[in-house]
Order: C-alpha cells, then structure tokens, then sequence
C-alpha cells in the first residue's frame, strides 16, 4: 500500500474525507468525523511529522513533501491539483564541504525570540527543524544570501530559499496566515528564480494582519537540521541582513 493509500485510509478513508487543502507544510482535511482518524498510524509513516485537531479541521503536517501528497491525495479523491510539486535543489548549487562554517542573516529587522516561545507547535516543537523567530519591526523579508526561490505558497504567506551553497531556509510570515487572501502580501520572487542577497522577497501589511488578531511572529527555518551545528549567535533586536546564525555541516 502506498503512502498517499495510508495516509487516506488513517484518516477514516475516503467516505470520511469531505475536504482537503493545504499550506506549506501541512495538508488540512476536513473529516466527517475525525474519531475516525488514526493519529498514532498517521504518526508512524515516514512521510508525516506530527497531526493536530482543531474544530474543524485535521492537520496532517508532511513538511516538504506536502504538495506532492496533496496531488497525489486530491487525485486519489477526484479532486483537482494544486499545481506544480515541490522543486528540487538546482544541480548548479555547490555542495557544502564538511565542517564549513556557514554564516545566516536574519531576512526581517525585529526582535529575536527562541522557537520555544512561538506559539504553534510546528515550530515550537521544532518539528519542522531548528531556527529562530523574529517579532517583525518592518514590512518586508530580505534576501539573506544569494540563492533562488524554491517554493512559494499560494497566498505568498512563506517562502522557502536555497543559498548558493546549499542552504535551505523555510520563511513562515505569521501565524495561521495560510487562511488570508493575498491582498495582505506582495511577492517580488517566484519558484526557479535566482536572487541577490538584499533583494526583497515578500512585502506584508503588517497593520492589517494585526488588525485581524494575527500573531505577526516570523519563524525562519533550517531545513534539514539535524544535519548541521547549529548556533544561534544574535539574540536580542536585529537589523534586515544582521548575521544571526553559524551552521556547521556535520
């Protein structure tokens, strides 16, 4: 049985799901009725890193292979596609070489704060990966090093960024932000295409978003943690482009 099979069978089968959508890291089911859904099964799979339950949907997060699963999940239910699958890191990217020290910059002016304190467990559990998260003081995210858009999601709420040499940074532009119109973000970037360290990547409204109730919290990700060191060396307020970070490629 194939993943995609698992993952509709766990969630009580395809009677029991009524809807399905997305954001970057997390397909979002709306069941029939969740008692239905097995979370330990679900938990089991390699491809799944965590579920959560709210009112009125089920949360399966699968990380970066989330759009690939729900095109394959939607096809699977008869539902249409969302689009293109997540992109692979260009062959043109250097490799990283082994005990290499790798400076990171912070892509938003702000206030510092540990993942511990960002209220969703995505990020507070670091399930997604290891990083920092930024209290924004401007409207704006920064390229912070050279490198090309990888992913970008549907309302340009996040960003995911490869460096030149290998790094991989997952951009999340407030909490719960995915359910927003794109009317509240600007995107000046798309999947494929190269950028210079200082360009902007995304604008966001800032006033609006926290008019709405939104926590404006910026956690900014190092994807595939567990393969490096990683040393968070600025703590307290930031400029955009301020080093904040020191990766070492175990």
């Amino acid at each position: 049985m194939s993943e995609t099979d698992k993952i509709i069978r766990y969630t009580g089968g395809k009677s029991n799901i009524s809807g399905l959508s997305h954001c970057m890291t997390r397909l979002r089911f709306t069941l029939e009725n969740q008692s239905l859904a097995d979370d330990e099964k679900l938990k089991s799979l390699n491809c799944v890193r965590g579920v959560f339950r709210n009112n009125s949907q089920y949360q399966v997060v699968t990380g970066e292979n989330t759009l690939r699963l729900y095109n394959e999940i939607s096809k699977k239910l008869g539902l249409s596609e969302s689009g293109s699958l997540f992109s692979r890191i260009s062959g043109n990217f250097k490799k990283y070489i082994k005990n290499k020290s790798i400076i990171i910059s912070t892509p938003v002016s702000g206030k510092i704060i540990p993942l511990s304190e960002v209220d969703d467990p995505m990020f507070s559990l670091e399930i997604l990966g290891k990083g920092f998260a930024v209290i924004p003081s401007e409207n704006k995210i920064t390229a912070p090093f050279d490198g090309m858009t990888d992913m970008v999601s549907d309302n340009s709420h996040a960003v995911q960024i490869i460096s030149s040499d290998g790094t991989k940074l997952f951009i999340h532009i407030g909490l719960e932000t995915a359910k927003l119109d794109d009317n509240c973000f600007i995107c000046h970037t798309a999947e494929h295409e190269y950028f210079r360290k200082g360009d902007v990547l995304v604008e966001f409204d800032r006033e609006k978003l926290e008019n709405s109730g939104i926590s404006m919290v910026i956690p900014v990700i190092v994807m595939d943690s567990d393969d490096y060191h990683i040393k968070i060396i600025e703590n307290n307020d930031v400029s955009s482009l301020q080093e904040t970070l020191t990766l070492v490629k175990n």
